[in-house]
């Protein structure tokens, strides 16, 4: 039908003038890999004079019919014009079309409508058909693509290759896998994973030289499903290690095929297995959710492809011989010669073997450096002139014969190579005295983590200069703290200092500690009836000095009390305890004070207990000379002196009849008589009766006083 037209539309042009309007030369037409639209390009040397529309008309066959697929106006100056296949064909015609037949048609302006329209020649596209090949549908493993050259092929298109392209399920966008000459039409892919579907296309450009930029021909793209069913070959394991920063077990492997894609892991606590399958993973690593290095495992592995199958893989290129992860230990140590001996498992089956063993090691969690190294059949190593008192991490890592392949142990850390005082330290918690008896050191030491030999116990009387050594004490294992007592101390005229060091077990002496000293305690009676108190500070706490304690026992009482606290520390530190409302108590006060300490950088808080000191009151006292037991008057019904500061020792009071018969006797300075026999209970005549007291000044001398006294009702 369109060569119908064809020719009755030329024998209508012979009738006309000679035409002035030449018509366009068609260059490529590129079927998008988008799979819904169509370029089609063109040129002309003189493509806008005269012309006002330009007509792409488009078929899926050589014979038509066709369609008109776009418009071009004159004025956009364009040579190339996109169109929608469903919107020309239809929406049922339109996404099976894979081939293209395309013409133009000028149409002139109103200016030059008497010279006609222009025809340009047809053009074919490229097709491309694909074609799976393989034993069967689930096994096409082979791509044949096959394509016509485009007609005409533009004689700019010289040089130029047909490109293919391939866009897999998983793929971004299509990419470039191959080329061939213009004189072959024919490609063949291998695909090597398993039920993917693959789309192709093909293209080639033209460098016209009014289009830019150039062209291309491409062909529709074709989608297909395709399949390897070749198992891969057995993969090498290189290397069972242990993470240094997790601790996890990693295996890394080298596939023998190029379509592997990953492995199964088989696990084993032995080297003889069995085999159980614990997990499957994609590439060439695998991470242990669970296995640490420190105990002992086994492993083979077996490569997967695409098209997984367990029996297969299994049966076909699971690896011969397990592979094991490397567990180090210390064999031995000796810090005095600065030794420490590591030992580890031999890595078994490595690939081309064990060449040598590397040791590495951490200080202080610093990066690893290198120590030395051993052949591959010694499994121990000697760490020689490692300074003390530092952490240290140490890692083997075994290396083939050839270099390329290693595995790294897990990590072994040693905390206890330590020697000097950095380690070993002493440190005196306080110094105090026990009840005037003796002066009780407290010492802290690290002995329950780190060992040593002896402590060293110094003294130095009432300077910090002139130290000798006074005491030994042994270590006790898994001991930290440690009493002495200095029962030679003289606690209640001097300032004793004490110092402790340690021997450690390459018997240094070592660890110096604090200096600390007694609290000695002085004070004396005054005459406004109180007690005054000083001494020196403290000072020796790691804590520092919080706070001061005063402690006080009366005569009549055996108890000490707490009768002033937060005392805030001074260097000489002074105190007056006012005891006037204490005439009753007795004479005689005894004091001691307690430093009490901030906490500590170890954690607490410690007390040092003074010297305790006695102070004396001067006694007096005021008898009256009559009392009546059944007056109204409370304070007259007993006889009693009025004794202040009355030293209860040597003390008697005494009441006598006329005939001289004791009616009543104590030594309780606060007891009195009210009037009756003391031993019957019942009251006595009224009437005068004769008093003596005796007591014992603070000066040692013996005071009597006698005199009488009225018994009135």
């Amino acid at each position: 039908m369109k060569r119908k037209y064809i020719l009755a539309f030329l024998c209508w042009l012979l009738m006309l003038p000679v035409w002035g309007i030449e018509p366009p030369t068609l260059q490529c037409i590129n079927m998008n890999h988008n799979a819904t639209d169509c370029q089609v390009f063109w040129n002309h040397p003189n493509l806008y004079a005269g012309i006002a529309t330009i007509e792409v008309w488009v078929s899926t066959s050589p014979n038509g019919p066709y369609y008109l697929g776009a418009t071009v106006n004159a004025g956009d100056t364009v040579c190339s014009t996109q169109f929608n296949f469903n919107n020309v064909f239809g929406p049922i015609v339109g996404p099976t079309v894979d081939e293209l037949y395309c013409y133009l048609i000028v149409q002139p302006d109103a200016a030059h409508a008497s010279e006609g329209t222009a025809i340009s020649d047809t053009m074919r596209s490229m097709k491309l058909q694909l074609t799976p090949t393989g034993s069967n549908p689930d096994q096409n493993s082979v791509a044949l693509l096959q394509w016509n050259v485009p007609s005409p092929l533009p004689a700019t298109c010289s040089g130029q290759n047909f490109t293919i392209w391939r866009k897999g399920t998983h793929d971004y966008d299509y990419v470039r896998i191959g080329q061939v000459s213009q004189s072959v039409t024919t490609f063949r892919d291998t695909i090597d994973v398993c039920l993917e579907d693959y789309g192709y296309y093909v293209r080639i450009f033209n460098y016209a030289q009014d289009i830019n930029p150039a062209c291309q021909f491409r062909t529709r793209p074709k989608v297909n499903t395709f399949s390897d069913a070749t198992p891969p070959s057995t993969p090498i394991l290189d290397s069972v290690s242990v993470n240094a920063t997790t601790q996890r077990i990693e295996l890394g492997w080298t596939q023998s095929s190029s379509d592997a894609v990953g492995c199964i892991i088989y696990h084993a606590t032995s080297a003889s297995g069995p085999w159980p399958a614990i997990d499957t993973v994609l590439g060439t690593h695998w991470i242990s959710p669970d296995h640490q290095g420190n105990t002992m495992h086994y492993y083979r592995i077996a490569a997967i492809d695409s098209c997984f199958d367990s029996e297969r893989t299994i049966a076909g290129n699971m690896t011969t011989y397990a592979q094991n992860n490397i567990i180090v230990s210390v064999a031995s140590m000796d810090v005095c010669l600065k030794k420490i001996k590591l030992q580890w498992n031999p890595y078994e089956h490595m690939t081309d073997g064990v060449g040598e063993y590397k040791i590495f090691y951490s200080q202080d969690q610093g990066p690893f450096q290198y120590h030395g190294s051993v052949n591959g059949n010694t499994t121990f190593y000697e760490c020689n002139g490692l300074p003390t008192n530092h952490q240290y991490r140490f890692i083997v890592k075994a290396v083939n014969t050839t270099g390329a392949f290693s595995s790294t142990s897990s990590n072994l850390d040693v905390t206890n190579y330590t020697e000097e005082a950095a380690d070993d330290f002493c440190y005196i918690r306080h110094v105090s005295v026990i009840e005037n008896n003796y002066v009780e050191v407290r010492i802290l030491t690290d002995g329950a983590n780190t060992p040593f030999t002896e402590l060293y116990v110094y003294k130095s009387v009432n300077n910090n200069q002139n130290f000798n050594r006074i005491a030994t004490i042994n270590y006790l294992n898994g001991v930290s703290e440690y009493n002495y007592e200095d029962h030679d101390a003289d606690v209640t005229g001097s300032l004793n200092y004490y110092k402790v060091s340690l021997r450690n077990e390459c018997g240094a002496e070592s660890a110096a500690s604090n200096i600390a000293h007694t609290i000695l305690l002085t004070g004396e009676g005054t005459a406004a009836q109180e007690n005054a108190l000083q001494w020196n500070n403290y000072g020796e706490f790691n804590g520092g000095t919080a706070s001061y304690s005063v402690y006080r026992k009366v005569e009549i009482s055996p108890y000490f009390v707490d009768v002033e606290n937060n005392l805030v520390a001074a260097e000489l530190n002074n105190y007056s305890d006012n005891v006037s409302d204490l005439f009753e108590m007795g004479s005689h006060f005894q004091y001691y004070v307690v430093a009490h300490e901030g906490l500590n950088e170890y954690g607490f808080a410690d007390e040092s207990v003074s010297n305790i000191i006695e102070v004396e009151q001067f006694p007096n006292t005021y008898i009256p000379n009559a009392f009546t037991p059944n007056g109204t008057i409370i304070e007259n019904q007993v006889f009693k002196p009025a004794n202040s500061f009355m030293n209860t020792n040597g003390y008697v009071f005494t009441i006598y009849s006329r005939q001289g018969e004791i009616v009543f006797i104590t030594n309780d300075i606060t007891q009195g008589w009210d009037g009756t026999e003391q031993k019957s209970g019942k009251a006595v005549p009224a009437g005068m009766y004769v008093y003596r007291m005796e007591y014992v000044r603070p000066d040692g001398k013996k005071v009597v006083k006698n005199g009488t006294v009225m018994l009135i009702y």
